[in-house]
């Protein structure tokens, strides 16, 4: 694993610590998951204010981490396709997904994932935290997934 990819898992693996002891840690934007045309499960993310994400963390805990690290830095908008990902997502246990820079100043949540979720996944649809509740998920377009995070915009900072 490279240093880079290390950094990434432990900004933002420190990020989650602080959200859950119940420190503030700036989110700018959100996280969602689709497939794309092919079937592969892909990454949807919309920032604020230009901020950036460089990264993703799938977790269920310190044990079992999966970090990817972004082909490049999210400022706006952006869809990278994550092959194999959903290989190491096991049966029976639901995964936390955030997006976040290596720095950790700046968060994008996402919604939780499960194999029984990823296998409801279809292109053209995005499973993104609710406008309402970062807490709960729901299904939408992509076009609906880049407005609702526009919307939210002015209170994410």
């Amino acid at each position: 694993m490279s240093t880079r990819r290390r950094l990434v898992g432990v900004s933002i693996a420190v990020a989650m610590l602080a959200l859950l002891i119940g420190c503030t840690v700036p989110q700018h934007g959100r996280t969602g998951y689709t497939r794309d045309a092919h079937g592969t499960l892909t990454v949807v993310i919309q920032m604020c204010g230009g901020h950036q994400v460089d990264g993703i963390e799938v977790f269920v805990d310190d044990r079992d981490a999966i970090s990817h690290e972004l082909k490049h830095a999210v400022r706006d908008f952006d869809m990278e396709a994550l092959p194999g990902l959903e290989l190491k997502i096991k049966p029976d246990l639901t995964y936390y997904t955030y997006a976040g820079s290596s720095t950790g100043d700046a968060t994008a949540p996402g919604p939780d994932l499960s194999r029984d979720v990823l296998n409801s996944l279809v292109a053209g649809q995005v499973l993104a935290p609710s406008e309402d509740d970062v807490n709960k998920t729901e299904m939408m377009t992509v076009d609906a997934f880049r407005a609702q995070v526009k919307r939210q915009c002015s209170w994410l900072g």
